[in-house]
């Protein structure tokens, strides 16, 4: 919260997207997720557009937020088309006239489920490590699993117990 972005809209319609498309896989599914907040009965929608490799806008996936003064976490699911390969997450106001919201704690995952927000100064666990791909605080975070030791399983199936379970019985 302390170093989320502010967004001033003057007017419906005025946005905020990212600097680039990002690069996804065609027909996978992608959850973006990000804390909102504006003020109570102030609109917002949380869109996700999607890009073939010419850059033509296929489909287009929205959440719509209405604020009630306190972050609130939102979600859009997308599973891109066969020829979608980018994603442009757009936060963008929907309320008539000004309105001031912030946005923070972006994170889009290969995924249809929500995980725990994170990035590249996130404390590394037995499980994972956590690294930026650049400059920190300016560019994308990665989260790494630890490599496996050994493993027992049988017709296929891995059977891998957390190392930070293990030592601490809980998974975060």
């Amino acid at each position: 919260g302390g170093a989320s972005l502010s967004v001033a809209c003057t007017a419906s319609g005025n946005l905020v997207k990212t600097a680039s498309k990002i690069s996804v896989s065609s027909s996978m599914t992608y959850t973006l997720s990000a804390f909102v907040k504006a003020a109570s009965g102030k609109t917002l929608d949380i869109k996700m557009n999607e890009y073939s490799s010419s850059d033509v806008l296929g489909q287009t996936v929205l959440t719509s937020v209405t604020g009630n003064g306190s972050w609130q976490r939102v979600t859009v699911e997308v599973t891109t088309s066969g020829t979608g390969v980018k994603l442009e997450p757009v936060f963008e106001n929907t309320t008539a006239g000004a309105n001031t919201f912030y946005v923070d704690a972006v994170l889009l995952e290969n995924s249809h489920l929500v995980g725990t927000y994170f990035d590249g100064s996130t404390n590394d666990s037995l499980d994972f490590t956590y690294s930026w791909t650049g400059t920190d605080n300016a560019s994308t975070s990665i989260q790494t699993g630890v490599s496996i030791t050994g493993y027992a399983g049988s017709s296929g199936a891995v059977v891998i117990q957390s190392a930070e379970w293990s030592a601490t019985g809980t998974g975060e």
